[in-house]
Protein backbone atom coordinates (compact mmCIF):
# COMPACT_ATOMS: atom_id res chain seq x y z
CA UNK A 1 0.00 0.00 0.00
CA UNK A 2 1.49 3.30 -1.11
CA UNK A 3 2.19 5.89 1.44
CA UNK A 4 0.73 9.33 0.92
CA UNK A 5 3.25 11.85 -0.56
CA UNK A 6 5.84 9.20 -1.51
CA UNK A 7 6.74 8.30 -5.16
CA UNK A 8 5.49 4.83 -5.95
CA UNK A 9 8.40 4.15 -8.40
CA UNK A 10 11.38 5.86 -6.75
CA UNK A 11 14.08 4.05 -8.86
CA UNK A 12 12.62 4.46 -12.39
CA UNK A 13 13.91 8.00 -13.13
CA UNK A 14 17.49 7.38 -11.94
CA UNK A 15 17.67 4.22 -14.05
CA UNK A 16 16.49 6.10 -17.20
CA UNK A 17 19.05 8.81 -16.71
CA UNK A 18 21.77 6.22 -16.22
CA UNK A 19 20.92 4.35 -19.43
CA UNK A 20 20.79 7.56 -21.44
CA UNK A 21 24.16 8.67 -20.07
CA UNK A 22 25.78 5.36 -20.98
CA UNK A 23 24.43 5.52 -24.51
CA UNK A 24 25.59 9.10 -24.93
CA UNK A 25 29.06 8.19 -23.66
CA UNK A 26 29.34 5.30 -26.09
CA UNK A 27 28.25 7.46 -28.98
CA UNK A 28 30.73 10.17 -28.01
CA UNK A 29 33.59 7.66 -27.81
CA UNK A 30 32.60 6.22 -31.19
CA UNK A 31 32.58 9.64 -32.87
CA UNK A 32 35.90 10.60 -31.26
CA UNK A 33 37.50 7.31 -32.37
CA UNK A 34 36.21 7.76 -35.92
CA UNK A 35 37.62 11.28 -36.17
CA UNK A 36 40.98 10.26 -34.74
CA UNK A 37 41.16 7.29 -37.09
CA UNK A 38 40.45 9.46 -40.11
CA UNK A 39 43.09 11.98 -39.02
CA UNK A 40 45.67 9.24 -38.55
CA UNK A 41 44.81 7.70 -41.92
CA UNK A 42 45.07 11.10 -43.63
CA UNK A 43 48.40 11.84 -41.93
CA UNK A 44 49.74 8.43 -42.92
CA UNK A 45 48.65 8.94 -46.52
CA UNK A 46 50.26 12.38 -46.56
CA UNK A 47 53.49 10.95 -45.16
CA UNK A 48 53.46 8.20 -47.78
CA UNK A 49 52.91 10.81 -50.49
CA UNK A 50 55.85 12.82 -49.17
CA UNK A 51 58.02 9.70 -49.09
CA UNK A 52 57.14 8.93 -52.71
CA UNK A 53 57.39 12.54 -53.95
CA UNK A 54 60.24 13.00 -56.41
CA UNK A 55 61.39 16.44 -57.48
CA UNK A 56 61.29 16.64 -61.28
CA UNK A 57 63.68 19.30 -62.54
CA UNK A 58 62.02 19.23 -65.97
CA UNK A 59 58.70 20.19 -64.37
CA UNK A 60 59.78 22.54 -61.57
CA UNK A 61 63.47 23.34 -61.95
CA UNK A 62 64.85 26.86 -62.18
CA UNK A 63 67.85 27.96 -64.25
CA UNK A 64 70.37 26.76 -61.69
CA UNK A 65 68.68 23.37 -61.36
CA UNK A 66 68.61 22.91 -65.13
CA UNK A 67 72.24 23.98 -65.46
CA UNK A 68 73.35 21.48 -62.82
CA UNK A 69 71.18 18.66 -64.17
CA UNK A 70 72.64 19.13 -67.64
CA UNK A 71 76.14 19.35 -66.09
CA UNK A 72 76.84 22.34 -68.27
CA UNK A 73 80.25 23.10 -66.81
CA UNK A 74 81.47 19.64 -67.77
CA UNK A 75 79.59 19.54 -71.06
CA UNK A 76 80.93 22.88 -72.25
CA UNK A 77 84.46 21.83 -71.31
CA UNK A 78 84.22 18.60 -73.28
CA UNK A 79 82.61 20.18 -76.33
CA UNK A 80 85.32 22.65 -77.24
CA UNK A 81 87.48 22.83 -80.32
CA UNK A 82 91.20 23.13 -80.17
CA UNK A 83 92.14 26.37 -81.87
CA UNK A 84 95.49 27.42 -83.31
CA UNK A 85 98.38 27.00 -80.95
CA UNK A 86 99.31 30.15 -79.04
CA UNK A 87 102.40 31.20 -77.14
CA UNK A 88 101.74 30.57 -73.46
CA UNK A 89 104.87 32.32 -72.21
CA UNK A 90 105.98 34.80 -74.86
CA UNK A 91 107.62 37.19 -72.36
CA UNK A 92 110.00 34.65 -70.87
CA UNK A 93 113.37 33.73 -72.21
CA UNK A 94 112.60 30.03 -72.09
CA UNK A 95 111.64 27.90 -75.02
CA UNK A 96 108.18 28.71 -76.35
CA UNK A 97 105.44 26.41 -75.13
CA UNK A 98 102.50 26.19 -77.50
CA UNK A 99 99.17 25.62 -75.75
CA UNK A 100 95.91 25.27 -77.68
CA UNK A 101 93.22 27.66 -76.40
CA UNK A 102 89.90 26.16 -75.36
CA UNK A 103 87.29 27.41 -77.79
CA UNK A 104 83.62 26.54 -77.86
CA UNK A 105 82.31 25.08 -81.08
CA UNK A 106 80.89 27.28 -83.81
CA UNK A 107 77.62 25.68 -84.88
CA UNK A 108 77.05 24.60 -88.45
CA UNK A 109 73.95 25.44 -90.49
CA UNK A 110 72.68 21.91 -89.89
CA UNK A 111 72.92 22.45 -86.13
CA UNK A 112 70.88 25.65 -86.35
CA UNK A 113 68.32 23.84 -88.49
CA UNK A 114 68.04 21.11 -85.86
CA UNK A 115 67.52 23.62 -83.06
CA UNK A 116 64.90 25.48 -85.06
CA UNK A 117 62.96 22.37 -86.12
CA UNK A 118 63.05 21.03 -82.55
CA UNK A 119 61.46 24.26 -81.36
CA UNK A 120 58.69 23.84 -83.96
CA UNK A 121 57.99 20.32 -82.69
CA UNK A 122 57.90 21.36 -79.03
CA UNK A 123 55.43 24.15 -79.72
CA UNK A 124 53.13 21.75 -81.60
CA UNK A 125 53.20 19.37 -78.62
CA UNK A 126 52.35 22.29 -76.33
CA UNK A 127 49.22 22.91 -78.40
CA UNK A 128 50.44 26.03 -80.20
CA UNK A 129 49.14 26.33 -83.75
CA UNK A 130 52.22 28.24 -84.82
CA UNK A 131 55.66 28.97 -83.43
CA UNK A 132 57.55 32.25 -83.44
CA UNK A 133 59.92 31.01 -86.15
CA UNK A 134 59.17 31.36 -89.87
CA UNK A 135 57.88 28.22 -91.52
CA UNK A 136 58.27 26.83 -95.00
CA UNK A 137 61.83 26.66 -96.31
CA UNK A 138 63.39 29.16 -93.94
CA UNK A 139 65.25 26.68 -91.72
CA UNK A 140 68.92 27.54 -91.46
CA UNK A 141 68.54 31.17 -92.51
CA UNK A 142 69.66 33.82 -90.05
CA UNK A 143 68.72 37.40 -89.23
CA UNK A 144 71.88 39.18 -90.43
CA UNK A 145 71.61 41.87 -93.10
CA UNK A 146 75.35 42.48 -93.48
CA UNK A 147 78.31 40.20 -94.29
CA UNK A 148 79.84 38.72 -91.14
CA UNK A 149 81.87 35.85 -89.79
CA UNK A 150 81.86 33.94 -86.51
CA UNK A 151 85.24 33.90 -84.81
CA UNK A 152 86.69 33.63 -81.33
CA UNK A 153 87.47 36.79 -79.42
CA UNK A 154 88.08 37.92 -75.83
CA UNK A 155 84.63 36.70 -74.73
CA UNK A 156 84.52 33.46 -76.67
CA UNK A 157 82.54 33.15 -79.87
CA UNK A 158 81.68 36.49 -81.43
CA UNK A 159 80.40 38.16 -84.61
CA UNK A 160 82.86 40.15 -86.72
CA UNK A 161 82.13 42.45 -89.65
CA UNK A 162 83.75 41.41 -92.91
CA UNK A 163 82.97 44.70 -94.68
CA UNK A 164 82.64 48.32 -93.61
CA UNK A 165 79.18 49.18 -92.24
CA UNK A 166 77.70 52.68 -92.35
CA UNK A 167 76.10 54.22 -89.30
CA UNK A 168 72.37 53.48 -89.08
CA UNK A 169 72.56 50.30 -91.17
CA UNK A 170 70.29 47.44 -90.10
CA UNK A 171 72.71 44.70 -89.02
CA UNK A 172 70.57 41.99 -87.44
CA UNK A 173 66.86 41.31 -86.90
CA UNK A 174 65.16 38.63 -84.79
CA UNK A 175 64.21 36.34 -87.65
CA UNK A 176 64.88 32.98 -85.96
CA UNK A 177 64.08 33.85 -82.35
CA UNK A 178 62.23 31.24 -80.30
CA UNK A 179 59.60 32.62 -77.93
CA UNK A 180 58.35 30.96 -74.73
CA UNK A 181 55.31 32.13 -72.77
CA UNK A 182 55.80 29.71 -69.85
CA UNK A 183 58.61 28.04 -67.97
CA UNK A 184 57.07 24.71 -68.94
CA UNK A 185 57.61 25.40 -72.64
CA UNK A 186 61.18 26.48 -72.02
CA UNK A 187 62.02 23.37 -69.95
CA UNK A 188 60.47 21.04 -72.51
CA UNK A 189 62.53 22.61 -75.29
CA UNK A 190 65.75 22.20 -73.30
CA UNK A 191 64.86 18.58 -72.58
CA UNK A 192 64.56 17.79 -76.29
CA UNK A 193 68.05 19.11 -77.08
CA UNK A 194 71.39 17.34 -76.64
CA UNK A 195 73.11 18.65 -73.47
CA UNK A 196 75.72 20.71 -75.34
CA UNK A 197 73.00 22.60 -77.23
CA UNK A 198 70.72 22.91 -74.19
CA UNK A 199 73.60 24.45 -72.24
CA UNK A 200 74.15 26.96 -75.03
CA UNK A 201 70.46 27.91 -74.91
CA UNK A 202 70.67 28.40 -71.15
CA UNK A 203 73.49 30.89 -71.66
CA UNK A 204 71.90 32.70 -74.61
CA UNK A 205 68.27 33.05 -73.46
CA UNK A 206 66.88 36.31 -72.08
CA UNK A 207 63.51 37.66 -70.99
CA UNK A 208 61.54 40.59 -72.41
CA UNK A 209 58.27 42.37 -71.76
CA UNK A 210 55.62 41.94 -74.45
CA UNK A 211 52.68 44.33 -74.83
CA UNK A 212 49.47 42.62 -75.96
CA UNK A 213 46.06 43.64 -77.23
CA UNK A 214 44.47 43.53 -73.77
CA UNK A 215 46.61 46.51 -72.78
CA UNK A 216 48.85 44.56 -70.41
CA UNK A 217 52.50 43.55 -70.77
CA UNK A 218 53.68 40.01 -70.12
CA UNK A 219 57.08 38.40 -69.62
CA UNK A 220 58.33 36.07 -72.35
CA UNK A 221 61.60 34.18 -72.67
CA UNK A 222 63.51 34.48 -75.93
CA UNK A 223 66.50 32.75 -77.50
CA UNK A 224 68.00 33.53 -80.91
CA UNK A 225 68.40 30.28 -82.81
CA UNK A 226 70.93 31.69 -85.23
CA UNK A 227 74.45 33.20 -84.96
CA UNK A 228 72.84 36.30 -83.46
CA UNK A 229 73.33 34.50 -80.15
CA UNK A 230 77.09 34.96 -80.59
CA UNK A 231 76.81 38.75 -80.37
CA UNK A 232 78.72 39.80 -77.27
CA UNK A 233 78.02 42.67 -74.90
CA UNK A 234 79.74 46.02 -74.81
CA UNK A 235 80.58 47.87 -71.64
CA UNK A 236 83.32 49.90 -70.01
CA UNK A 237 86.01 47.83 -71.70
CA UNK A 238 84.37 47.34 -75.08
CA UNK A 239 82.56 50.09 -76.97
CA UNK A 240 79.03 49.55 -78.24
CA UNK A 241 78.95 49.76 -82.03
CA UNK A 242 75.32 48.56 -82.34
CA UNK A 243 72.13 49.80 -80.74
CA UNK A 244 68.67 48.34 -80.18
CA UNK A 245 66.01 50.29 -82.07
CA UNK A 246 62.72 48.73 -80.97
CA UNK A 247 60.27 49.65 -78.17
CA UNK A 248 60.90 48.25 -74.73
CA UNK A 249 57.81 46.01 -74.64
CA UNK A 250 58.22 44.54 -78.12
CA UNK A 251 58.65 40.98 -76.87
CA UNK A 252 61.21 38.85 -78.68
CA UNK A 253 61.33 41.21 -81.65
CA UNK A 254 64.70 42.98 -81.77
CA UNK A 255 66.66 44.97 -84.33
CA UNK A 256 70.33 45.94 -84.10
CA UNK A 257 71.50 48.97 -86.10
CA UNK A 258 75.00 50.36 -86.46
CA UNK A 259 75.49 53.03 -83.78
CA UNK A 260 78.40 54.47 -85.76
CA UNK A 261 80.50 53.64 -88.78
CA UNK A 262 81.98 50.17 -88.30
CA UNK A 263 85.15 48.99 -89.98
CA UNK A 264 85.69 45.53 -91.40
CA UNK A 265 87.23 43.24 -88.79
CA UNK A 266 85.52 44.85 -85.80
CA UNK A 267 83.57 42.66 -83.41
CA UNK A 268 79.89 43.62 -83.32
CA UNK A 269 78.71 44.38 -79.77
CA UNK A 270 75.47 45.60 -78.22
CA UNK A 271 74.24 46.65 -74.77
CA UNK A 272 72.43 43.72 -73.14
CA UNK A 273 70.10 45.96 -71.16
CA UNK A 274 67.38 45.20 -73.72
CA UNK A 275 66.67 42.06 -71.68
CA UNK A 276 64.58 42.01 -68.52
CA UNK A 277 66.01 41.53 -65.04
CA UNK A 278 65.76 38.65 -62.58
CA UNK A 279 62.03 39.00 -61.80
CA UNK A 280 61.41 38.25 -65.47
CA UNK A 281 62.74 34.72 -65.01
CA UNK A 282 60.98 34.46 -61.65
CA UNK A 283 57.65 35.28 -63.30
CA UNK A 284 58.17 32.23 -65.51
CA UNK A 285 59.08 30.07 -62.51
CA UNK A 286 62.71 29.83 -63.59
CA UNK A 287 64.48 31.95 -60.98
CA UNK A 288 64.09 31.53 -57.22
CA UNK A 289 65.71 34.80 -56.26
CA UNK A 290 69.20 33.61 -55.35
CA UNK A 291 72.40 34.56 -57.13
CA UNK A 292 72.82 32.16 -60.02
CA UNK A 293 75.40 31.01 -62.53
CA UNK A 294 73.82 33.42 -65.00
CA UNK A 295 74.68 36.60 -63.11
CA UNK A 296 71.08 37.01 -61.93
CA UNK A 297 71.04 38.73 -58.56
CA UNK A 298 68.71 38.29 -55.63
CA UNK A 299 65.77 40.64 -56.24
CA UNK A 300 64.58 40.58 -52.64
CA UNK A 301 64.05 43.60 -50.44
CA UNK A 302 66.64 46.33 -50.71
CA UNK A 303 67.09 49.65 -49.01
CA UNK A 304 65.14 52.76 -49.94
CA UNK A 305 68.12 54.36 -51.68
CA UNK A 306 68.37 51.44 -54.09
CA UNK A 307 64.65 51.67 -54.84
CA UNK A 308 64.96 55.39 -55.60
CA UNK A 309 67.87 54.72 -57.95
CA UNK A 310 65.86 52.02 -59.73
CA UNK A 311 62.93 54.40 -60.16
CA UNK A 312 65.16 57.00 -61.78
CA UNK A 313 66.37 54.57 -64.44
CA UNK A 314 64.33 54.50 -67.63
CA UNK A 315 66.10 51.86 -69.71
CA UNK A 316 67.57 49.52 -67.10
CA UNK A 317 71.17 50.46 -67.93
CA UNK A 318 71.65 52.02 -64.47
CA UNK A 319 70.53 48.79 -62.79
CA UNK A 320 73.24 46.65 -64.30
CA UNK A 321 73.44 44.32 -61.32
CA UNK A 322 69.89 43.15 -62.05
CA UNK A 323 70.44 42.12 -65.66
CA UNK A 324 71.57 38.69 -66.89
CA UNK A 325 75.25 39.46 -67.34
CA UNK A 326 76.18 37.29 -70.29
CA UNK A 327 79.40 39.27 -70.79
CA UNK A 328 80.91 37.29 -67.91
CA UNK A 329 80.36 34.03 -69.74
CA UNK A 330 82.09 32.49 -72.69
CA UNK A 331 79.56 32.36 -75.50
Amino acid sequence: MARHGVNTFPTLVPKSVHVFSVLWLLLNHFVTFTIQHEEMTSASASADADDHYEYDVWEEGDLNDLYETLQCDQVRSKNKNEGDAVDADSDSGSDEELVPPVLLKVHSTDTWKFMQSTYHQVMVVQGKKTSSLPEGGFLGLDGFYVPYKVDHGPHGRGIFATKDIDEGTLIWKSFQTARFETGEEYRKYLRELPPELACDVLHWAYTRMEAREDGYSYVVACVDLDPGSFVNECGTEWECNMEVTVPRASGCHLEFHAARDIEAGEELRVDYSFSEHSPGWATLGLHKGSVSVFGLEDYGEGDDDDEEEDAESTDGSDNFEYWPDRSKQEL
